[in-house]
């Protein structure tokens, strides 16, 4: 494929995908015993990680085009609802629950939690600090609360009057941005929690996804609304809209080059989309749509999880590896 900047781009990615790619919409494996509510590769794409509603998560190897079990991830009391990698170990992962805790597994300590944190109230999602000093958790109370990976002590604590939705940092860690049911996206000062700017208007509805690029040029937002805006993210502006649905945006993924964006909902394709104009270079079918996105953070790889039943003798859990192997 052709190099960032280059005005062949979209072409060469269709041509990519079309002619390198042998599977068109993907190889699938079922990974868990019910729905996957989320996955995410880690910081060397050594391991995709996966939480799931039957109460476990698990991290995964490539051999060739296929997802390998590397662990089981066993503890949680309850469905497992978001994971985030250490961005500085790639070999540490975080995981929250609906039974109230937050879990640090080590792929080097086998398939027990290496730390355990109960919590008053349930927390629903999760982000880390670029350094890896810091974890956020999104609860059901709607706050934030800011947790040292030292010590896992609650260090600070924001609450807002209005649901908060994904969060995370800029690529930067100078801005804490979250997505809100209100429509609107909050910005504020790391480590202040003081507002950086008014609360953004992004869409017309909840706000269900929030995604940074890997070089700090953007990041997107995905609605109720089913639209994706596109934003610049140290002028805090929507640079253009993409109607990739008719469906409720579920997840969202930038390619490791920050070119390609692709999008979950419940519609039975994925959209892989030219950030610059809009523009689709492939589509992904899913029968029963999918539940999240992740993108190889080298490698022209995605991976995307979905149910189809149907098709695969009521198996669940499903994640499917699209794109060229090395």
């Amino acid at each position: 494929m052709s190099t960032k900047g280059n005005s062949n781009y979209v072409d060469d990615a269709v041509s990519f995908f079309t002619k390198k790619v042998k599977d068109k919409n993907g190889v699938s494996k079922s990974c868990h015993r019910n729905e996957v509510h989320s996955i995410e590769w880690n910081s060397s794409g050594s391991r995709l990680g996966s939480a799931s509603a039957d109460k476990t998560a698990a991290m995964h190897t490539i051999q060739g085009p296929k997802l390998v079990r590397e662990l089981e991830l066993i503890g949680h009391t309850d469905s497992v609802d978001q994971l985030c990698w250490n961005p500085q170990n790639a070999n540490v992962m975080a995981t929250v629950a609906r039974d109230r805790t937050v879990r640090i597994w080590d792929a080097r300590s086998g398939p027990k939690a290496i730390q355990v944190v109960n919590n008053k109230c349930e927390s629903i999602n999760l982000a880390w600090s670029k350094d890896g000093s810091t974890l956020a958790l999104g609860n059901a109370n709607d706050e934030v609360v800011f947790m040292s990976t030292k010590t896992y002590k609650e260090v600070s604590k924001k609450r807002f009057p209005y649901e908060i939705n994904e969060l995370g940092w800029n690529q930067q860690g100078d801005l804490f941005l979250l997505s809100t049911g209100t429509g609107n996206i909050v910005v504020l000062d790391y480590p202040t929690l003081d507002e950086a700017v008014s609360p953004i208007i992004g869409h017309t509805s909840n706000i269900q996804s929030l995604e940074f690029d890997r070089e700090g040029k953007y990041f997107a937002t995905g609605g109720a609304d089913a639209l994706v805006a596109l934003w610049h993210a140290t002028e805090l502006v929507c640079t253009r809209t993409f109607n990739c649905t008719e469906w409720p945006i579920r997840g969202l993924s930038f390619s490791f080059d920050g070119q390609l964006l692709a999008a979950a909902s419940e519609s039975p394709s994925i959209l892989l989309t030219y950030v610059e104009t809009g523009e689709t270079v492939h589509t992904l079918e899913t029968p029963d749509g999918s539940f999240c996105v992740a993108w190889h953070p080298s490698q022209m790889i995605l991976a995307f999880a979905y149910e189809d039943k149907a098709v695969h003798r009521g198996e669940s859990g499903i994640i499917s590896l699209f794109g060229a192997f090395k």
